[in-house]
Order: structure tokens, then sequence, then C-alpha cells
């Protein structure tokens, strides 16, 4: 008995070998922990405080090369995933098939019409500032990752906008993405950090907001925006903000949403504005809705971005009138 009580750990050993455990699962999953700190942050859920142990973390798993590792097995648990169930599948044998005899002379095969990419997009490039970079973006990327054949590209970079691109290059960015992934339908969110003076590439002011040169600057630049994805053969939807909690904010989007809408709709291109998705009957901001037949806080604490019900939501509501559209367009 008392060998058994020498071989047994203290209290204190317990202790320490839980710490070291999680310690080195942190720092396992350092990455995530640290990126999604740095969303909290974005989304003021949370406080630079309290996001230093994650990010110490993301830190320490650089650091060790844990990083490369959690990398390293991402794919192989992605490709398990994945995979779909075969048992039961027979696997068919070859066979040599008769040739087809030859087509009659006379008979035109008529053409089958190439579906809108509004109803059956084959490559979706979703970009945009931070709402795109967190969770409206992936709402949209969830969904159309779900149906079969259609490959998704999101890019996101929070705080950014059309206004300045000396701190961030918005058309010549959109430009390279689209011509490395070649999209069939582009959808795009900008404006919530626009509602400031614009600059040129080295950050001189051009106007001040609200002024009539600042709506014709920043109108000509939606339109490049546009011009651009439709010059490469994609169907281009632009989404507007939703209504924001602070009255002076709401007023200021209400005009960048004006401004562009009218570029977007000049363009060739569809707006959607997304105030009604978000407002209550009143058009009022509001912070919950229902969603799936409950209550929901549907808005971040800092009253601009949605939370994940909320982007939930309104990506729903988007994709069903980008459909309804598609199917008024193929009629």
């Amino acid at each position: 008995m008392a060998a058994s009580d020498s071989k047994s750990m203290t209290p204190v050993a317990v202790v320490l070998s839980c710490w070291l455990l999680a310690l080195c699962l942190g720092i396992f999953h350092g990455p995530s922990l640290g990126e999604s700190a740095e969303r909290k942050v974005a989304l003021e859920e949370t406080t630079e405080l309290r996001s230093k142990v994650p990010r110490v973390l993301a830190w320490l798993s650089n650091l060790s090369g844990a990083s490369r590792l959690a990398e390293a097995t991402r794919g192989p648990k992605t490709a398990l995933y994945d995979t779909k169930n075969t048992v039961g599948e027979v696997l068919a044998t070859s066979v040599t098939l008769a040739p087809e005899p030859p087509p009659i002379p006379d008979l035109i095969e008529e053409e089958e019409a190439t579906p809108s990419p509004l109803l059956e997009p084959k490559r979706v490039l979703v970009m945009g500032a931070s709402s795109i970079q967190y969770e409206l973006g992936r709402a949209l990327e969830r969904a159309y990752k779900e149906r079969e054949g259609v490959e998704v590209k999101r890019f996101g970079r929070h705080s950014t906008g059309l206004a300045r691109p000396d701190y961030f290059d918005w058309p010549t960015k959109a430009q390279e993405l689209a011509d490395e992934f070649r999209p069939d339908l582009v959808i795009a969110q900008y404006g919530g950090n626009d509602g400031q003076g614009v600059t040129n590439h080295a950050g001189k002011g051009l106007a001040r907001f609200g002024t009539d040169e600042w709506e014709e600057i920043y109108s000509a630049r939606v339109t490049g925006v546009v011009q651009s994805m439709r010059d490469r053969g994609a169907t281009v939807i632009v989404l507007g903000m939703p209504v924001m909690k602070k009255k002076t904010f709401r007023k200021k989007i209400e005009r960048i949403n004006g401004v562009t809408r009218t570029a977007v709709e000049a363009a060739g291109a569809t707006f959607v504005d997304t105030v009604p998705m978000t407002a209550d009957d009143k058009g009022a901001y509001q912070r919950r809705a229902k969603v799936d037949g409950r209550l929901r806080i549907i808005r971040a604490t800092d009253g601009i971005h949605m939370t994940a019900h909320g982007a939930a939501m309104v990506s729903r509501e988007v994709i069903a009138l980008l459909e309804a559209r598609g199917a008024e367009v193929s009629l």
C-alpha cells in the first residue's frame, strides 16, 4: 500500500501536468486562436488586453514550429472529412462501346442555353472589407460551397474601401483576384470605411466627404471596379451596407449607398440593398431578429457588423434574391 501511494501523483503534479497540456494545446492551435482574437478586436467584441494571451500563443506557435505541424495535419483531416462514402459502390469494368451512328445531316440540334450565374454559378468571388473578411463573407462562402461543382474564393480586408487607395488599392487587387480565379459571379461590398475624404494613391486629399466632387470621384471608382469585373466576363453583384446603429454614421452610409447604387446600376451590374434585410418594420436599426424561427442577436456590439446569425440570415436573403432575378432573366 505504501509503495502504491509513493508512485501516485501529488495534487501539485496533477495541476502542473494539466497546465502543461493546456499550454501545448494552446500553442498547437495558436494561429487559429490568434486569428479569432484579431477578429473579435476588429468587431469590438473583446479588448486588446484580453486578446494578448491568444496572440502570445500564436507567436509561440510560429516560433516553435507548431504552426507548421498544425498546417500539415489540416490537409489529411480535410481530405478525410470530404471523402464520400463508397461502401456498396460497384466499380465499372472497361467496356468497349459501339460507335454512335453519324448524325442526320438535315437535323439541327438546338444548343442548350447557358444558365445564368445568378442561378448556377461555377466560380464565385466574394470580396470586400471587414464584413466580407468576417461573418457575412463566411456565410456567403459557406452557402455557395455547399453546392456541388461550385468553387468559391473569398478575400476581405478590414478597414479598407474605395476612398483611400493610398492605404489599400482595391481596384488593382480586384483585378488580380479576377485574373487569378476567373469568376463567373462576383459579390462585392464596400462603403463601411468610406465616410471620409477621398485621396489619390500618394495620400493627397482630393475632396471632402459629402461634397459633389467627392461623389463624382467615388462614383467613378465604383464604376471602375464593376466594369473591370464585367470586362473579365463576370456577373457583378454589389451589396449595400446595412442600417447602422449610430444616427450620424447611418446618414453617412445612406449617402454612400445612394452613390454606390447609382454607379453600379449605370455600369450594368446589380445593387442589392441590405437595409430592408437588417432593419425593423419601420426601417430602424434592430439588434435582434427572428432567424430560423428563434429570436437571435444579428448585429455585433459595434452596431456595424453582423453576427454569425445575422450573416446567415442576410446571406440567405441575398442568394434568394439573386436566384429570383436569375430566373426572370432565363424566362
